[in-house]
Protein backbone atom coordinates (compact mmCIF):
# COMPACT_ATOMS: atom_id res chain seq x y z
CA UNK A 1 0.00 0.00 0.00
CA UNK A 2 1.73 3.10 -1.27
CA UNK A 3 1.65 6.55 0.39
CA UNK A 4 -1.64 8.18 -0.86
CA UNK A 5 -3.51 4.90 -0.29
CA UNK A 6 -2.14 4.36 3.18
CA UNK A 7 -2.96 7.89 4.53
CA UNK A 8 -6.53 7.10 3.20
CA UNK A 9 -6.22 3.68 5.02
CA UNK A 10 -5.86 5.81 8.10
CA UNK A 11 -7.65 8.75 7.61
CA UNK A 12 -10.66 5.95 7.12
CA UNK A 13 -10.19 3.52 9.78
CA UNK A 14 -13.48 2.37 11.05
CA UNK A 15 -13.62 2.79 15.39
CA UNK A 16 -12.53 -0.69 16.32
CA UNK A 17 -15.47 -2.72 17.98
CA UNK A 18 -13.64 -5.28 19.21
CA UNK A 19 -10.14 -5.63 21.05
CA UNK A 20 -8.69 -7.77 17.57
CA UNK A 21 -9.27 -4.88 15.65
CA UNK A 22 -8.41 -2.50 18.00
CA UNK A 23 -4.70 -4.49 18.11
CA UNK A 24 -4.64 -4.11 14.59
CA UNK A 25 -4.35 -0.03 14.89
CA UNK A 26 -2.30 -0.28 17.42
CA UNK A 27 0.40 -2.48 16.06
CA UNK A 28 0.03 -0.01 12.91
CA UNK A 29 0.40 2.79 15.54
CA UNK A 30 2.99 1.65 17.62
CA UNK A 31 5.21 1.18 14.61
CA UNK A 32 5.40 4.80 13.97
CA UNK A 33 4.79 5.96 18.01
CA UNK A 34 8.19 7.58 18.01
CA UNK A 35 7.21 10.07 15.54
CA UNK A 36 4.34 10.56 17.70
CA UNK A 37 4.54 12.92 20.37
CA UNK A 38 3.25 12.02 23.86
CA UNK A 39 2.21 8.49 22.23
CA UNK A 40 1.99 6.93 25.37
CA UNK A 41 0.15 9.32 27.14
CA UNK A 42 -2.70 9.46 23.84
CA UNK A 43 -2.76 5.67 23.68
CA UNK A 44 -3.45 4.83 26.92
CA UNK A 45 -7.17 4.81 27.12
CA UNK A 46 -6.82 2.36 24.04
CA UNK A 47 -4.01 0.54 25.71
CA UNK A 48 -6.33 -0.34 29.12
CA UNK A 49 -9.31 -2.05 26.24
CA UNK A 50 -6.74 -4.87 25.48
CA UNK A 51 -6.19 -5.66 29.42
CA UNK A 52 -7.12 -9.31 30.06
CA UNK A 53 -10.55 -9.81 31.50
CA UNK A 54 -11.85 -5.90 31.08
CA UNK A 55 -14.88 -5.79 29.17
CA UNK A 56 -14.73 -3.45 25.61
CA UNK A 57 -16.44 -0.32 26.57
CA UNK A 58 -15.65 1.97 24.04
CA UNK A 59 -15.86 5.89 25.68
CA UNK A 60 -15.24 9.14 24.65
CA UNK A 61 -11.39 9.11 25.72
CA UNK A 62 -11.05 5.75 23.57
CA UNK A 63 -12.41 8.03 20.99
CA UNK A 64 -10.26 11.11 21.63
CA UNK A 65 -7.53 8.99 21.74
CA UNK A 66 -7.82 7.05 18.62
CA UNK A 67 -8.80 10.03 16.50
CA UNK A 68 -5.48 12.30 17.90
CA UNK A 69 -3.73 8.94 16.71
CA UNK A 70 -4.85 8.91 13.49
CA UNK A 71 -4.31 12.47 12.53
CA UNK A 72 -1.18 12.15 13.96
CA UNK A 73 0.07 9.23 11.85
CA UNK A 74 -1.66 10.90 8.47
CA UNK A 75 0.03 14.59 9.15
CA UNK A 76 3.48 15.41 8.70
CA UNK A 77 6.25 14.99 9.45
CA UNK A 78 5.27 11.42 9.35
CA UNK A 79 4.27 11.25 5.61
CA UNK A 80 6.83 13.49 3.21
CA UNK A 81 7.75 13.36 -0.18
CA UNK A 82 10.81 11.31 -0.93
CA UNK A 83 13.89 13.29 -1.43
CA UNK A 84 16.06 11.74 -4.40
CA UNK A 85 19.31 13.24 -3.39
CA UNK A 86 19.43 11.24 0.01
CA UNK A 87 19.72 7.45 1.03
CA UNK A 88 16.51 5.47 1.24
CA UNK A 89 16.27 3.18 4.06
CA UNK A 90 14.21 -0.55 3.57
CA UNK A 91 12.92 -2.05 6.89
CA UNK A 92 11.20 -4.88 6.60
CA UNK A 93 8.44 -6.95 9.04
CA UNK A 94 6.46 -10.08 8.37
CA UNK A 95 4.08 -12.71 9.95
CA UNK A 96 1.95 -15.04 8.89
CA UNK A 97 -0.83 -12.73 8.43
CA UNK A 98 1.15 -9.98 6.71
CA UNK A 99 3.34 -7.96 5.26
CA UNK A 100 5.13 -4.78 6.08
CA UNK A 101 7.42 -2.55 4.20
CA UNK A 102 8.93 0.61 5.28
CA UNK A 103 10.92 3.18 2.61
CA UNK A 104 11.60 5.84 4.80
CA UNK A 105 14.28 8.83 4.66
CA UNK A 106 16.15 10.40 7.77
CA UNK A 107 14.89 13.69 7.43
CA UNK A 108 16.99 17.27 8.69
CA UNK A 109 16.29 16.41 12.42
CA UNK A 110 17.09 12.42 12.07
CA UNK A 111 13.11 10.75 12.12
CA UNK A 112 12.16 8.76 9.07
CA UNK A 113 9.54 9.36 7.19
CA UNK A 114 7.38 6.96 4.87
CA UNK A 115 5.11 3.82 6.08
CA UNK A 116 3.14 1.12 3.68
CA UNK A 117 2.32 -2.56 4.27
CA UNK A 118 -0.35 -5.31 3.26
CA UNK A 119 -1.99 -8.28 3.52
CA UNK A 120 -0.51 -11.70 2.46
CA UNK A 121 -1.77 -13.79 -0.48
CA UNK A 122 -3.53 -17.19 0.84
CA UNK A 123 0.03 -19.03 -0.23
CA UNK A 124 1.94 -16.47 1.08
CA UNK A 125 1.01 -17.27 5.13
CA UNK A 126 3.24 -20.69 4.74
CA UNK A 127 6.17 -18.63 4.37
CA UNK A 128 8.74 -18.10 7.39
CA UNK A 129 11.01 -15.14 8.49
CA UNK A 130 13.42 -13.65 5.89
CA UNK A 131 11.23 -15.31 3.06
CA UNK A 132 8.23 -13.32 3.73
CA UNK A 133 9.98 -10.35 4.64
CA UNK A 134 12.04 -10.36 1.16
CA UNK A 135 8.71 -10.37 -0.41
CA UNK A 136 7.99 -7.64 1.74
CA UNK A 137 10.53 -6.02 -0.72
CA UNK A 138 9.51 -7.64 -3.83
CA UNK A 139 5.92 -7.20 -3.82
CA UNK A 140 5.54 -3.48 -2.03
CA UNK A 141 8.81 -2.26 -4.13
CA UNK A 142 6.80 -1.01 -6.95
CA UNK A 143 4.60 1.03 -4.68
CA UNK A 144 7.96 3.28 -4.29
CA UNK A 145 8.22 4.15 -8.00
CA UNK A 146 8.86 8.11 -8.08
Amino acid sequence: MGGARLIAAVRDWSIPTNVSDLQSFQGLASYYRRYVQDFAAIASPLHRLTDQGRPYVWDDPCSMAFKTLQTALITAPVLAYPDVNRPFIIDTDASNIGIGAVLSQQGDSGEQKGPTRRSHAPLQQYLVGVPMERIGVDILGPDWVF
